[in-house]
């Protein structure tokens, strides 16, 4: 799954050392990680290759698709939160 989003060999190598691919998901983070998933091809890169962020016209299109009205404006910033994370590790050491 990393090594699909781009993950950088480092990072991919420390988490293949687990002894288990699999980790526990609160049941209320778990529709923003769905789409979070889903937008895994939507990544905006700059030429020297780091990482900008999902692009939010394909995240919001995954919202509408797999989400309730009443839940999109907190998936949206469910997701955003998830990809600030995802920035952290997937730049670990690039320049922008």
């Amino acid at each position: 799954m990393l090594e699909a989003g781009g993950a950088p060999p480092a990072i991919v190598a420390k988490y293949r050392n687990n002894e288990t691919d699999y980790f526990y998901v609160w049941p209320e983070n778990l529709k923003a990680l769905e789409v979070f998933l889903d937008c895994i091809t939507q990544w905006r890169i700059t030429p020297g290759g780091a990482f900008q962020g999902i692009e939010y016209t394909s995240l919001i299109s995954v919202i509408q698709l797999k989400c309730k009205r009443k839940e999109r404006e907190q998936t949206f910033n469910d997701v955003r939160r998830i990809e600030y994370g995802a920035l952290q590790g997937l730049n670990h050491g690039k320049k922008s």
